[in-house]
């Protein structure tokens, strides 16, 4: 899934190289907006895990969060 301010399931081929997926992603970005509720609220099914990689901090307050 990539996301910005909204939130998109991106299909990969697990057979690609890092540096394929890496591009991919790359190329399917969009500059600004970095809404994590939008992540959850696209999530079709229940994750163990979710790893978000971002280049900044939320632009919406989290629930449950403590400022810093």
């Amino acid at each position: 899934m990539i996301f910005s301010n909204s939130a998109r399931m991106l299909s990969l081929d697990k057979q690609d190289a890092t540096l394929t997926v890496a591009s991919r992603i790359e190329k399917m970005a969009e500059c600004a907006g970095t809404d994590f509720h939008a992540t959850f609220q696209q999530a079709e099914k229940h994750y163990k895990r979710v790893i978000i990689l971002s280049g900044m901090q939320s632009s919406r307050p989290c629930k449950g969060a403590t400022p810093v």
